[in-house]
């Protein structure tokens, strides 16, 4: 039996957008067509993962809920590499926004991270 569809939560939602994004827009880049049905998935996934953080930064409002929601996130941080990939850029032009404060990233040693979440924004 084939399931009709498949019950994703907002959290699961927030940290798939940005990989789906970036094949969406590699779907284009490489004048692609992707199926509609997976077009309107992307969107509403998309769309759930704007309103779980939207309610996500609601809900931080002492230290005490910033500390419980930031620990709760568990997340696969990038490379500029990886980040690259799913943009359709280079790791430079990545490192370039770093350093100029439009891509949120971490230093850890000599390499950047970038938290997927905040790519959606960039």
């Amino acid at each position: 039996m084939i399931a009709e569809g498949v019950l994703v939560g907002p959290r699961a939602c927030a940290l798939l957008a940005p990989w789906l994004a970036g094949i969406r827009r590699l779907a284009r880049t490489d004048g692609a067509t992707l199926d509609p049905s997976v077009v309107a998935a992307i969107a509403e996934i998309e769309t759930v993962s704007r309103a779980y953080r939207a309610s996500l930064s609601e809900r931080v409002g002492t230290c005490r809920n910033a500390e419980i929601v930031e620990s709760a996130r568990v997340v696969s941080w990038l490379t500029t590499k990886q980040t690259a990939d799913m943009l359709g850029i280079t790791p430079r032009a990545v490192v370039a926004r770093i350093e100029r404060g439009s891509m949120p990233a971490k230093r850890v040693g000599s390499r950047w991270l970038v938290d997927p979440i905040n790519l959606e924004e960039t």
